[in-house]
């Protein structure tokens, strides 16, 4: 079982768990004064939440542990996958540099994360992009000072939720 494969029936498995927690969570607030379910923020990785939040029929929020930048090199990814049919796995041994929207710099192929380069895992890492797309939001590891260009950039992937960093708050 490859590592992705593993990560979709581990996440997928534990749905029927947060269904029940929930609904149990759902049952003790009706009775007490404390508040009922706003939504789910959710790791990035946990996309299969995503589901049992519609279920509930609550917004779904991402905490993408990464920063900026690398939030706008998956969507890119996925972009140019779908919109093109580029897969960036057949290009690992070029010697070619992405021009990505969220980097200030053209960035070597090489130099890209080896989960990227590898078909079986990037698949999975372009649907997790997709599945972004029908979130409320994402809550973003990073600061405008950080990365203020990054930042900017993330208005050029289209139909992106609404993101929000640190400096929000």
């Amino acid at each position: 079982m490859t590592r992705s494969n593993f990560r979709k029936s581990f996440f997928e498995s534990h749905k029927p768990y947060v269904r029940d927690a929930v609904t149990e969570l759902l049952a003790g607030s009706s009775e007490s004064s404390t508040p009922g379910l706003a939504g789910f923020v959710i790791d990035m990785f946990c996309t299969t939440m995503i589901d049992v939040a519609n279920e509930f029929g609550v917004p779904t929020y991402i905490f993408f542990t990464s920063n900026a930048g690398f939030l706008g090199l998956v969507f890119h990814l996925q972009m140019i996958h779908d919109e093109h049919d580029v897969d960036i796995a057949d290009l690992k041994d070029s010697d070619s540099e992405l021009v990505l929207p969220s980097f200030v710099n053209p960035v070597p192929i090489k130099a890209l994360p080896s989960i990227l380069l590898e078909k079986e895992e990037a698949i999975p890492f372009l649907n997790y992009a997709r599945r972004f797309r029908e979130t409320k939001g994402i809550l973003i590891n990073t600061f405008s000072d950080l990365e203020p260009h990054a930042l900017r950039s993330l208005d050029s992937y289209g139909k992106i939720p609404r993101y929000i960093r640190w400096d929000h708050f």
